[in-house]
């Protein structure tokens, strides 16, 4: 079977399961740095201003990823937009070069996946 013999059902089918599991994905790693954030009382930032490779590092070892591997933090372009997130969503709060959690912070962790989700690809896919 070719894949231009591929049945339009089975390809969007592939494509939503393949989306799904990228957005399931995304949302474990976020609510991963938050709660890492929240374990450890404050995260100590780098000189690049961003949660420190250390703390990354963790976080991708826990979770069994990784993006980081041997690049700097400003280098992975998707935790400075976890972390820029937060900081607009105020669940974080940045302090003497540290960022702890918010009661914002902690609300949002308790709130069902679904709209987690939907909160976070909003900054990926604004609405025009």
């Amino acid at each position: 079977m070719e894949a231009r013999d591929t049945p339009v059902s089975t390809i969007k089918w592939l494509n939503e399961q393949t989306k799904a599991r990228e957005q399931v994905w995304l949302l474990a790693l976020f609510r991963f740095m938050l709660k890492y954030i929240e374990k450890q009382g404050s995260v100590e930032l780098d000189e690049d201003g961003l949660i420190r490779r250390e703390a990354w590092l963790d976080i991708e070892q826990m979770l069994n990823y990784q993006l980081l591997h041997d690049k700097k933090t400003v280098d992975v372009h998707l935790y400075r937009l976890f972390q820029h997130v937060s900081l607009l969503e105020g669940w974080i709060l940045l302090s003497n070069n540290e960022l702890k959690i918010t009661d914002e912070g902690t609300l949002f962790l308790k709130k069902r996946e679904p709209e987690q989700l939907t909160k976070i690809l909003h900054y990926f896919f604004p609405s025009s």
